[in-house]
């Protein structure tokens, strides 16, 4: 497996780990049109943007995009494109 495949699995393994709070959770846009979300955890929080973008932040390729950050132990930011290609920062 590739390291950043590898990171990318144990990032949403471990946010949605705990098998009591992993029922069905529906979100709604916020009032710019993106979806943001905090892993039952509280240490990794996400936001998703739809194609097209919104009128405050664009993806670079026009998106969608799921952009997600881990505060512990390490600092990481991970974005999921519409290439399917992770960027892990």
């Amino acid at each position: 497996m590739r390291p950043k495949h590898a990171i990318l699995t144990l990032i949403f393994c471990a946010a949605f780990a705990p098998t009591d709070l992993a029922a069905e959770k529906t979100f709604k846009p916020d009032q710019n049109g993106q979806v943001v979300f905090v892993a039952p955890t509280r240490n990794i929080g996400c936001v998703y943007t739809p194609k097209g973008g919104v009128e405050m932040y664009v993806p670079e390729d026009g998106g969608p995009e799921l952009a997600c950050e881990r505060k512990e132990p390490l600092y990481v930011r991970l974005i999921l494109s519409a290439s399917g290609k992770a960027t892990i920062f």
